[in-house]
């Protein structure tokens, strides 16, 4: 697993490009199934357009994803939309394009350039956040430890989760998958391996919005 970037919840943007109305959503998916449920749903929405168009990517890899023309010119809708996905690395990103056709032919150029258009622009409405791959660990440490330990954990990327005061204090923390080995080795070495540690899960935490 790895750290990646998706959009924050849903957006909507509509450009017009000689009088025909191109209004592209934007949603957050978290499955293929998902996926579909917001396909059917801008469907039903706007049953009278001319074309729904989409293009959606459905994990952090980039190699599930799926894009459709509705009926416009082979790759010159739904490739455009997922160019403008995969061009800036996101994933569980579903964008969908509805055109009402305003009585002027775009040809096949000008139809990439204003999918790919609208596109981009719901893209620049959105909420870009990054998910980083953590590992959320349990330590059990002394009371006169304690200092120290939360002195070692500011010189690492870290989230804490929750402390309980009891006869020891128990510590749930997060740090950066990528920094999982440091972190154990260099805590083992600080404590002499008598405070206790234990890695209890991974997790995908938001950690930046742009």
């Amino acid at each position: 697993m790895m750290d990646y970037f998706t959009v924050k919840g849903e957006c909507k943007k509509e450009i017009t490009v000689k009088k025909s109305r191109f209004i592209a959503y934007c949603f957050h998916i978290e499955s293929i199934e998902n996926a579909e449920e917001k396909i059917k749903e801008v469907q039903k929405l706007n049953y009278k357009a001319t074309h729904n168009t989409y293009a959606y990517v459905s994990n952090p890899k980039g190699d599930v994803f799926r894009y459709s023309d509705d009926g416009e010119p082979s790759l010159t809708a739904g490739k455009p939309i997922y160019d403008s996905i995969s061009g800036r690395n996101l994933t569980y990103t579903l964008i969908v394009v509805t055109r009402y056709f305003g009585g002027t032919k775009l040809g096949t150029g000008g139809l990439v350039r204003a999918y790919g258009q609208a596109a981009q622009d719901v893209l620049g409405e959105a909420l870009i956040i990054k998910m980083q791959h953590n590992a959320l660990f349990e330590i059990v440490v002394d009371y006169s430890s304690l200092g120290s330990v939360q002195n070692y954990f500011s010189s690492f990327d870290h989230i804490i989760e929750g402390m309980e005061y009891e006869e020891k204090v128990k510590i749930k923390i997060c740090i950066p998958y990528g920094q999982k080995e440091p972190f154990m080795k260099g805590y083992t070495e600080l404590t002499n391996g008598k405070q206790e540690i234990v890695e209890l899960d991974e997790k995908f935490i938001e950690k930046k919005i742009f």
